[in-house]
């Protein structure tokens, strides 16, 4: 049985979301509580992606070898996490690709 808070209060960053290992991911994140960055340069598999996943996804424009792009998705999940204002958020609680943690 998958326990559907698991993820709760909690937004990742996905390079690659809008297919296969990447998409696939970005769904269970969300089965289970979680708010998702769909990051790709496929912008229409990635934008049809988040409105299928509903309002805990979001599609972010991500190129991985761009640190601009980096920046901004970062910023952006930030924005995307204190979207639930009545949350305080620590640097533990946010995960990124890879899981590295900031």
């Amino acid at each position: 049985m998958m326990d559907s808070t698991r993820f709760k209060d909690r937004v990742f960053l996905i390079s690659g979301a809008a297919r296969g290992i990447g998409r696939a991911l970005a769904t269970r994140v969300i089965a289970e509580g979680g708010k998702v960055l769909i990051g790709d340069l496929r912008h229409e598999l990635g934008e049809a992606l988040a409105t299928e996943l509903g309002p805990n996804a979001q599609y972010q424009p991500l190129d991985v070898t761009q640190k601009s792009d980096w920046l901004e998705a970062v910023a952006n999940m930030v924005c995307f996490l204190l979207s639930d204002e009545s949350r305080y958020m620590t640097g533990s609680e946010l995960a990124i690709d890879g899981g590295a943690a900031i």
